[in-house]
Formats: C-alpha cells, structure tokens, sequence
C-alpha cells in the first residue's frame, strides 16, 4: 500500500440500486438510496460506500495527479465503490477521470450531480470536450435544476456529501463551496480527507 489510510467506517455505507444506461434525472427521480445527516445508518443488503469529491477549479502548482491516483485507488481498496462527482472544472473532472481509468481495474460507479443543465455552456472548449466525454461515461447522472439558480452549487455540494460515507478534498483555504462542502461534511460527520 502507499500509507494512505481512507477507509470510510464500515459502518456507514450507501446502497445503490442504479441502472445499466446513463440517464438524466432529477434528483427526486435518481436511483439513489437517501441517507441524509438525520440517518447514517447502513441500508439493508448494502456492500458498498460511497465518497463524494470537492476541490477547487484552479489546481495550484502543489497539486498532484500522481497523489490523486493514489488516493482515489487506496478509497477503492478500503471498499468505497460509488464516487460523487459535481462535474466542475478542476479537481472535479481530474477526479472523474482518475476514476474512470480506475474502473477498468476494479468495479467502481460514478455518479454526475449537475447542479443546473447549463453548468457548463462558459466552460473552455478544452473543458467541456472533457465534460461531455466524462458526462457519457458516467454510470448515472443527477441533475438537480433545468437551469442555473442561486444556491444550486451548494445545493450539488449537499446532495452529494448527504449520500457519501467520506469526503475527498482538494482545499488550499479559500472561501467558496469547496470550504463550505468541507465544513458540511464536518458537521454531518462525515469523515473528511485532505488531498
């Protein structure tokens, strides 16, 4: 191993009962066992945990791919097989690709929570050709609003750190909704680790 230890407790875990097919749903529709702050006991016949990712959309200089690769696997060997993924620019879709090359050693699912259809209409071209190349190979996607509204990022951030048993952080201490999804998860006890 590489000395990262991120199990998530064994017993907090997410059930999931998610579709062969890809498909855009909103959140009250998604396939996705609720397991909100008020009850994070495990769910019957459940074998798997979920992590959900924040980090920033501009990676600083500090930032690693190598230490992301090497996190993610050390979550997929400690029994997290259902990562949540908000689909931002930055830490988000490096994630979501990790995973996705991830996948094809171990059985892992991801899951998109798209806060608004048009998340990405300003993104670069370079970003949204990786949006949407990652968005198709997503195993289910949960749009939460047609379009955006104020507050649908935090609500995203909610959604997912609400169904996840662990958070993977990528924080350098600036204010936004990577520290509010880090503070979220704290108070929900859910456990929160620093990439």
């Amino acid at each position: 191993m590489n000395g990262w230890d991120l199990r998530p407790p064994k017993a907090e875990q997410l059930a999931l009962d998610l579709g062969d097919a890809v498909s855009v749903r909103p959140a009250e529709e998604a396939d996705c066992a609720y397991i909100g702050p008020a009850d994070r006991s495990p769910a019957a016949g459940a074998d798997a945990s979920a992590c959900a990712v924040t980090g920033h959309r501009v990676l600083g200089a500090e930032f690693s791919r190598d230490r992301l690769r090497a996190a993610l696997r050390s979550l997929a060997e400690g029994g997290v097989r259902t990562f949540f993924c908000g689909m931002a620019q930055g830490f988000d879709l490096a994630c979501a690709d990790e995973i996705l090359s991830l996948r094809s050693e171990m059985p892992l699912r991801l899951i998109a929570c798209v806060p608004c259809a048009d998340q990405a209409d300003r993104y670069p071209r370079a970003a949204r050709e990786q949006y949407d190349r990652i968005l198709a190979a997503c195993d289910d996607c949960v749009l939460l609003h047609d379009r955006y509204c104020h507050g649908c990022m935090f609500e995203r951030n909610r959604y997912m750190v609400d169904r996840a048993d662990v958070l993977l952080a990528y924080f350098q201490g600036r204010r936004g909704g990577t520290g509010y999804t880090v503070n979220y998860a704290k108070k929900c006890g859910i456990p929160v680790f620093f990439l």
